[in-house]
C-alpha cells in the first residue's frame, strides 16, 4: 500500500515536468531554445486556475491553461525568430514576464490577504483492467486526463519525429537549417509551430499543477521549467 501510493503521488508529479519536456523536445529538435519555457508554465497555470474558478470547469481551464502557455511563447518566438533576438536573453525575459504578470495579476484579482485559493480538482478516472494490476495498477492508471495525455503523447511524438516526412523536415530544420532551406523548406514557419507547440504542453503542465493541488500560488512552478530542459537534454532530445 505504501509502495501504490508512493508510485502515484511520483508519477501525478513527474506528469508536469514530462509534458512541459516533450513539447521542449519538439522545439529545440527545431533548432530553438525555449528558456523561456517556465513563464509558459506559470501562465498556463495561472490561467487554468482563473478559468476553472470562473466557470467551476477543470476542462475549461486546461484549455485555457494551455492557451496561456502558448501565448507567451508565440511571444517570445516573435522576438527570436521574426527579430532574430538572442534566445537565453529573450527566454530569460519570457520567464521573468510571465513570474511577474502572474504575480501581479493574482494579487490584483485575489488580494494579499493570505487566504488559500481554492479550486475544482482535475478528477482522476480508472483505465478498466490495468487500474487492477497489483501495486502498479491503481498508481499508473488511476490518474488525471493529463497524465493519460503524457503517456500517449510519448510515443506519438516518437513516430512523428522519427517516422514522418514532417518529422524528417522538422529535424533538418534543426540539424542543417541551410541544407533544409535549399530543399525548400519553411525554416522560421516550423520553428514558430514547434516553438508555439512545445509552450502549449507547458500551459498543460501548468494547468495540471493549479488543478491537481486544488490550488495557486505566486511562483508555483518552482523551476519546473527549468527542470523539463534538463530532461530534454538527458533524453538526447527523444520523446521515449
Amino acid at each position: 500500500v505504501v509502495l501504490t501510493a508512493f508510485l502515484e503521488a511520483a508519477v501525478r508529479l513527474a506528469a508536469p515536468l514530462a509534458l512541459a519536456a516533450l513539447g521542449e523536445t519538439i522545439t529545440e529538435r527545431s533548432g530553438i531554445i525555449n528558456i523561456g519555457l517556465e513563464g509558459s508554465l506559470v501562465t498556463g497555470a495561472l490561467c487554468a486556475a482563473f478559468t476553472a474558478l470562473s466557470w467551476g470547469s477543470p476542462g475549461a481551464g486546461i484549455i485555457i491553461g494551455a492557451l496561456g502557455g502558448a501565448f507567451v511563447a508565440l511571444g517570445f518566438a516573435a522576438f527570436v525568430i521574426g527579430l532574430n533576438t538572442n534566445q537565453i536573453i529573450t527566454g530569460t525575459a519570457a520567464t521573468l514576464a510571465g513570474l511577474g504578470f502572474t504575480g501581479v495579476f493574482y494579487q490584483a484579482r485575489f488580494g494579499t490577504t493570505g487566504t488559500v485559493l481554492t479550486l475544482p480538482v482535475l478528477q482522476s478516472f480508472s483505465l478498466p483492467g490495468l487500474s487492477k494490476i497489483p501495486v502498479f495498477g491503481s498508481a499508473f492508471f488511476e490518474q488525471a486526463p493529463t497524465v493519460y495525455l503524457a503517456y500517449i503523447l510519448a510515443p506519438l511524438l516518437w513516430y512523428f519525429l522519427f517516422r514522418t516526412e514532417w518529422g524528417l523536415e522538422l529535424r533538418a530544420v534543426g540539424e542543417e537549417p541551410t541544407a533544409a532551406e535549399a530543399a525548400g523548406v519553411r525554416i522560421r514557419w516550423i520553428r514558430l509551430l514547434a516553438t508555439v507547440f512545445g509552450g502549449l504542453l507547458a500551459g498543460v503542465a501548468g494547468a495540471h499543477l493549479a488543478l491537481n493541488s486544488g490550488t495557486f500560488i505566486e511562483g508555483m512552478s518552482s523551476g519546473r521549467g527549468f527542470i523539463a530542459i534538463a530532461v530534454v537534454v538527458l533524453g538526447r532530445w527523444n520523446p521515449i
